[in-house]
């Protein structure tokens, strides 16, 4: 029908049609199914209470009145002809300019084409690499060049409407065909207001934004003129995708220079925290576009101090990644920073450096180790563990002779610690071969609670009596990484490989610090080849959704891969790891007591770690980094328990905030509610406004001595990325149906921009139902359907 519509009526030249009917009454749906029924009733009618009338007399009549009572009900459904037209108007450039920080940096440009564009652009005919203009000054020169009169050209197709950028995206001016002066001075008054002074770029909320702005009349297109940072809001990619969809081309016009002489240290990632005395590592990402193949040095900084260098090559395409780290020997909250050597000429020297924040433990780990019975793994792993003088290890067999409880020295229990507040004081929990029935059922769900509440850690070591083939059904059974099968028996559990298994480490295995035995990657997977085989993994049946598998059997299949050996998976707050092995210790016998001991050590270490990262067993809170921008809103969030580890039960705690400004000025301490969050029992949540740097400190009135800690510095992020970003550039105008141009590219841009054509949007609407000749029809079929029954002697 909208075919036929769109043949009526005529469509606008240059223009658009959309023809469509709609129905603002009764719904064609019922509008069917009464006449159906009406259909049905009228032929019964006829069939049997006029049936001395001939089939084709019958008929008639039938077909009569069923159209009358369908004609009826189609104008009860009120049908309406809509036709929205788009009319040619005269379009609309919206011209979105960069007005950050970064646009203010003087280019070094010392290559022969980054001249040239830098003339071409000005209009000199010749500069040196020193007298160079800053990206903003460029522009406004740009706008004053008498030898390219752009900005004429592309009036002559369109006006122009001016939008400047940073963290926020505002209107400074628009020229409409109503100028009658020079357009050129026009812009150079426009562009003569920025300043170059936005912290930060929200490169995507800008484009989001102007989109938005000119809903009600798409423009023919945006030129966007920046030098590709974008370092906060959303994403770019998703606004050029709205832009595609709403047929709003993207043209960009990149300013910069690709290979500055810069050195960037972009950033700095590691661990949160770390023990005391382990290893702390961290991945430090690095761009030197201009210094390919080049040895610089890179250094690693505690608090200043130097505690790591190396000499590192270069690539000048695209980042580079190095591993550094170091043992920290002292606790507290330090300051992590990587550097790199500079170079002459140099546009910016902030930027040879990152940052973190790293806070260092110095305390005795509680674990408890749950064994059936003196197996060959409980005796090489408690001595193990028992050597490492971080943890304190407590043990409890089921099935080994009587011991008296615990005391100093001794590490046996007499019975499992039940109680919330006796089992909150261990950070760790390995369960070997236990059977669940010497647990119990209530044992079970305290330890899935403390995990799922007050984010203990579990190690599941699997064995070939129980663990986990006897899990099933239990409230273990949700906790595991891996799926159990329905259709193993015990005797097939059992059942040992002849010839020794090798054990791979996937990829997530090679990146674990669990299972990290060399911060070389090559190195780590040559020590993990020369661990002997084993002749018994669990044959489980393979992972759940949401585990990570560290190591896997690539001897034995499961329906999704090689069957999982080592897997671990968040559950609540807490963590899960499972051993699908009971030969851990047959790595001791190549590798030495240094390696299963590293193993074990490292794992009950980084299960601790997360635990003892919060400020208290009851008091969970925590921000989500520990380092955060002036101006960040920092939420601090977690669970909070009463004396008796149960969810606390307030609608809000107060909570105290100070701050200690990066000059060192502590500032008056300010009162702020932690309110609990609708839903979720024992869970609170704050956020915090960050408006100077330095550190902040929240603590509670339920244990003021627990201190959440966290810091802000003044930003920074526009001098972290000096060089032009051509790729993301190029694929974002792609992205959106664009182009991505440079100075001498932008002669074909008033061509681009008069290929597209701005539409009005008109819409009119015409209601069928109100016609007079459907009343005629009406009564035509009304006055034909009494004609013929008078003529046939009917009722």
């Amino acid at each position: 029908m909208n075919t036929v519509l769109e043949l009526i009526f005529q469509t606008p030249a240059s223009g658009s049609l959309d023809a469509d009917v709609v129905f603002e009454g009764l719904a064609p749906g019922w509008v069917f199914i009464l006449s159906s029924l009406v259909a049905t009733g009228v032929w019964l009618s006829y069939r049997f209470w006029a049936p001395a009338l001939t089939p084709a007399r019958r008929w008639l009549l039938i077909g009569v009145r069923s159209c009358f009572f369908l004609i009826l009900l189609f104008l009860l459904s009120r049908p309406v002809i809509q036709l929205a037209t788009g009319t040619p108007v005269r379009g609309v450039l919206a011209v979105l300019v960069d007005d950050s920080a970064s646009m203010g940096i003087k280019d070094l440009r010392t290559d022969r084409l980054d001249i040239e564009r830098h003339n071409l652009a000005t209009g000199k005919s010749s500069a040196k690499a020193e007298d160079t203009l800053s990206r903003t000054a460029m522009l406004q020169a740009f706008a004053n060049n008498k030898r390219w009169p752009l900005w004429s050209k592309l009036h002559e197709k369109c006006d122009l409407e001016f939008h400047v950028f940073g963290a926020e995206v505002r209107s400074i001016g628009r020229i409409d065909q109503s100028l009658d002066r020079d357009v050129s001075k026009s812009v150079f008054a426009i562009l003569s207001n920025l300043k170059s002074d936005s912290p930060t770029t929200a490169l995507g909320d800008a484009l989001q934004a102007t989109l938005a702005t000119t809903a009600q009349l798409p423009p023919v297109g945006i030129l966007l003129v920046t030098d590709g940072q974008s370092n906060t809001g959303s994403s770019p990619v998703d606004a050029a995708a709205v832009a595609r969809e709403s047929g709003v081309p993207i043209w960009i016009y990149g300013v910069g220079i690709e290979a500055p002489s810069d050195i960037m240290v972009r950033e700095i990632r590691g661990t949160r925290g770390v023990f005391k005395n382990e290893q702390a590592d961290f991945s430090i990402t690095v761009r030197a576009p201009s210094h390919d193949g080049q040895t610089l040095r890179l250094l690693l900084r505690e608090d200043g101090k130097v505690v790591g260098e190396k000499d590192v090559n270069i690539k000048g395409k695209g980042d580079n990644v190095f591993k550094m780290g170091y043992e920290p020997n002292a606790a507290g909250y330090f300051r992590i920073s990587a550097s790199i050597s500079s170079a002459p000429g140099e546009v910016s020297l902030e930027n040879n450096s990152a940052s973190t924040r790293l806070r260092v433990l110095d305390e005795r780990v509680n674990v408890l180790y749950v064994e059936q019975e003196p197996r060959w793994e409980f005796r090489y792993l408690l001595a193990a563990l028992e050597r490492d003088r971080r943890l304190r290890v407590h043990c409890l067999l089921y099935d080994g002779d009587p011991v008296p409880a615990a005391q100093e020295g001794q590490p046996f229990l007499r019975a499992f610690p039940v109680s919330k507040a006796a089992l909150a004081g261990y950070s760790v929990l390995v369960i070997g071969d236990v059977n669940p029935s010497d647990f119990g059922e209530a044992t079970m769900k305290a330890i899935r609670d403390w995990v799922s509440h007050l984010g203990g850690a579990v190690i599941f070591l699997a064995g070939r009596a129980n663990n986990p083939l006897r899990y099933a059904g239990t409230p273990f059974e949700s906790m595991l990484p891996v799926a159990l099968s329905s259709t193993v028996d015990a005797d097939a559990w059992k059942v040992r490989a002849r010839d020794p298994i090798p054990l791979v480490l996937t990829p997530a295995g090679e990146n674990s610090p669990m299972l990290r035995l060399s911060i070389d990657a090559e190195k780590n997977r040559k020590a993990w080849r020369e661990f002997p085989g084993v002749h018994w993994t669990a044959p489980v049946a393979g992972s759940r959704a949401g585990a990570q598998v560290l190591l896997e059997d690539t001897r034995n299949h499961t329906a999704d891969g090689f069957r999982p050996v080592v897997a671990t998976m968040p559950f609540g707050q807490g963590t899960v790891l499972y051993f699908g092995i009971d030969e851990t210790y047959r790595w001791r016998s190549k590798s030495g007591e240094r390696f299963y001991s590293a193993i074990w050590n490292q794992i009950i270490q980084r299960f601790a770690l997360e635990r003892r990262m919060a400020i208290s067993d009851r008091i969970q809170l925590k921000s989500e980094h520990d380092d955060y921008t002036s101006g960040d809103v920092v939420r601090v969030s977690g669970r909070v328990f009463d004396s008796e580890f149960k969810p606390l039960e307030k609608t809000a705690i107060e909570g105290s905030l100070t701050i200690k400004t990066a000059e060192g000025v502590e500032l008056p301490t300010t009162k702020t509610m932690i309110n609990a969050v609708d839903g979720k029992p024992g869970e609170f949540a704050v956020d915090l406004q960050t408006s100077v740097a330095g550190t902040y400190s929240l603590s509670t009135e339920l244990d003021p001595a627990a201190i959440i800690s966290f810091e802000v510095r003044n930003s920074a992020m526009e001098s972290n990325d000096t060089f032009l970003d051509v790729d993301r550039l190029s694929a974002l105008a792609e992205a959106s149906g664009g182009q991505f141009l440079r100075e001498e590219d932008l002669g074909k841009l008033p061509d681009l921009v008069g290929k597209k054509t701005a539409l009005a949007p008109v819409i009119r609407k015409s209601e069928i139902a109100k016609s007079f000749y459907w009343l005629a029809v009406l009564i035509f079929l009304l006055t034909l359907e009494w004609f013929c029954r008078r003529l046939w002697n009917l009722k």
